[in-house]
């Protein structure tokens, strides 16, 4: 049973290819803020790696919760960790089914399995609620556990999310068929750049990610619209105009219309990693949303 649930279980291709891709990894946290805890907390579904960053004076006001993107680990993180741990405490986790230090031990197969590991980690941390960051994918996982969770949601905050206010262009799709799906020249693509960084520090690990881990988790399905109609929580959505990845501005136009709560931004001249790329300016804009609306 174990080997054929083993089968459809995302993971490194071989324990030699993981230990690998972590050396890099490990290498990359350095250019990071060293983190005041780190958690390694089991779950159902596998161990959660989780970095704790708090400021003094910061540990009781409302926690803010980062989900990556896909392929990105913590390590996207980076130059967003310490304005916004200055301010509140934040946990960011490193998602199950993804490259990084979490490792996932059984299958995510439904929507809601992606939130119930979640709300297990929130528990034995003794998070009773939190705002949820999520770019990308993590956007997609940031909404998903608030239709799942609400009373554990304080607020959202989503740069360029994926699957939420729009699927996958078909444009990019065909890019990726004539691209015969390689990894190599995919990312570059999404994030609109011909010289991305996969040889260096920073770019090594996801380089790794890309040859060495195996997705065998179903594709996301879209929030469905009467969950999006049902947030009644603060929620600030960044949209990048340069995204290759979905067609932000009908995103944009769908997204005010159909979440009542919502401060929604278009970025026309924002590529999908905005939180890398524009970063003093996302920084800045996330900060004033959480002084607006949260006791910081």
């Amino acid at each position: 049973m174990e080997g054929i649930r083993s089968l459809f279980k995302s993971g490194f291709t071989k324990e030699s290819r993981r230990m690998e891709f972590l050396v890099h990894y490990d290498k990359a946290m350095r250019f990071l803020p060293r983190a005041r805890t780190i958690y390694d907390v089991e779950t159902t579904f596998g161990t959660v790696r989780v970095y704790y960053y708090a400021s003094k004076g910061s540990e009781e006001k409302v926690p803010l919760i980062l989900l990556h993107g896909h392929y990105a680990s913590t390590i996207m993180w980076q130059p967003n960790l310490l304005p916004l741990s200055e301010r509140t405490p934040v946990y960011s986790v490193d998602l199950l089914g993804e490259p990084g230090r979490s490792r996932l031990s059984k299958p995510l197969w439904k929507d809601k399995d992606h939130a119930a590991w979640l709300k297990e980690v929130m528990g034995k941390l003794e998070i009773s609620s939190a705002i949820l960051m999520g770019s990308s994918m993590g956007g997609y996982y940031a909404v998903n556990f608030a239709r799942y969770y609400p009373e554990m949601t304080e607020g959202l905050i989503l740069l360029d999310p994926v699957f939420v206010f729009s699927g996958v262009s078909a444009h990019t799709v065909k890019e990726f068929v004539r691209m015969g799906f390689s990894k190599d020249k995919m990312i570059p693509f999404l994030l609109n750049r011909k010289d991305f960084p996969f040889k260096d520090t920073l770019g090594k690990s996801i380089t790794l990610g890309l040859k060495y881990f195996r997705f065998r988790s179903p594709v996301p399905r879209r929030i469905p619209e009467k969950d999006l109609w049902n947030l009644k929580i603060p929620v600030l959505a960044l949209m990048a105009g340069n995204s290759l990845l979905h067609d932000a501005e009908k995103a944009f136009q769908y997204g005010r219309k159909v979440v009542p709560s919502i401060e929604m931004e278009y970025w026309k001249n924002a590529s999908h990693a905005l939180s890398f790329t524009e970063s003093d300016e996302v920084n800045e804009r996330i900060l004033s949303f959480l002084l607006a609306h949260f006791d910081l």
